[in-house]
């Protein structure tokens, strides 16, 4: 690894025509592999100089405006981009906001519940409606072994729930703990 990185410094420092740090100088000396690479790259370079450019040969008149338009362009598409990557994020922020403070502002505007009455549906039927006031029967008595439903679904969604407990302690856990856990259950 340490050669690889020495290799890359001495082809660098021939490319950049620098000439080599001392401590770099001593060690192309003492490692053969890193003075090939010195020779190699020395001999590249006196091949590049050697053959100059044909003077022949001539820049079109228009580059100079071509690059320049060019980079004016590129200039340009990256401020557009840079005021898009803020436009979305900015956007997602302020429809957030927006959206919670309609949901708060509705959430607040409920008054409370006249007395005696305790559900929107009853609310409903407390306030007088436009049209001619339905005949409204007397309401009958809650049976005393009523229960309510929700109460039974939730308990049968705890029902589930330690089932898949005793599932999962069963098939992943060793014994003893499953005897800690059934001891637990049962004794608490």
């Amino acid at each position: 690894m340490k050669t690889a990185v020495l290799r890359f410094l001495v082809r660098w420092y021939q490319a950049s025509d620098q000439p080599l740090p001392p401590w770099l100088d001593r060690a192309t000396r003492h490692d053969p592999c890193l003075s090939a690479t010195r020779a190699e790259e020395e001999l590249l370079t006196s091949h590049l100089r050697a053959h100059p450019a044909a003077p022949g040969i001539e820049a079109s008149p228009f580059l100079k405006s071509k690059v320049l338009h060019a980079l004016a362009r590129e200039s340009a598409g990256q401020d557009r981009t840079r005021s898009a990557r803020w436009i979305m994020p900015s956007a997602a922020v302020a429809g957030a906001l927006a959206l919670g403070l309609l949901l708060a502002a509705t959430w607040l505007s409920r008054g409370p519940n006249p007395p005696g009455v305790s559900t929107p549906s009853a609310l409903a039927a407390a306030l007088p409606s436009p049209g001619p006031a339905p005949a409204v029967a007397a309401a009958q008595p809650v049976p005393d072994a009523w229960s309510n439903p929700l109460d039974d679904e939730m308990d049968k969604v705890v029902a589930d729930a330690r089932g898949a407990v005793r599932f999962l302690a069963s098939a992943f856990l060793p014994s003893e703990s499953l005897d800690r856990l059934q001891a637990r259950k049962t004794s608490g």
